[in-house]
């Protein structure tokens, strides 16, 4: 049953997103991002200041193929770069307020099911599920 729940989970958490996504991407002109920027972007922003070796290694993909995307979404306003200040030939990569504002659009979703479940689940089984939830983020972390 677990299994079922968390893949349940996921799947609901991932078509609210896409579904979130899609209608932000007709105000936001976002629909200029591929679905291999996309992927670029969350990983550069999951893995929290990578260098371009570290996305280069993480995608698998060749050292000029890994310059050309994240310099596309330099220009596109989606990335930034910062020079490391101890090692000025390394730069460290950032996401933009611009792809924050698009990655966050089910912010307020995830906000109002937190609030039900609050009001819905009591104090002390609410506990539970956090320390349990903690457990299943430990056993995914590398």
């Amino acid at each position: 049953m677990l299994p079922e729940l968390i893949d349940e989970f996921y799947n609901k958490l991932a078509i609210n997103f896409y579904r979130n996504a899609i209608e932000h991407q007709k105000f936001e002109g976002v629909s200029t991002l591929s679905s291999t920027d996309m992927s670029t972007l969350e990983i550069v922003y999951l893995l929290n200041r990578p260098t371009y070796s570290e996305v280069t290694d993480f995608l698998k993909i060749s050292t000029s193929n890994a310059n050309y995307r994240i310099n596309k979404l330099i220009t596109k306003g989606y990335l930034k770069r910062e020079q490391d200040p101890t090692d000025k030939r390394r730069y460290f990569l950032n996401v933009t307020e611009k792809f924050m504002d698009y990655y966050c659009v089910n912010d307020s979703l995830l906000e109002q099911v937190v609030k039900n479940v609050r009001n819905r689940v009591r104090k002390e089984d609410l506990e539970q599920f956090e320390s349990t939830l903690a457990i299943i983020i430990e056993e995914m972390s590398d």
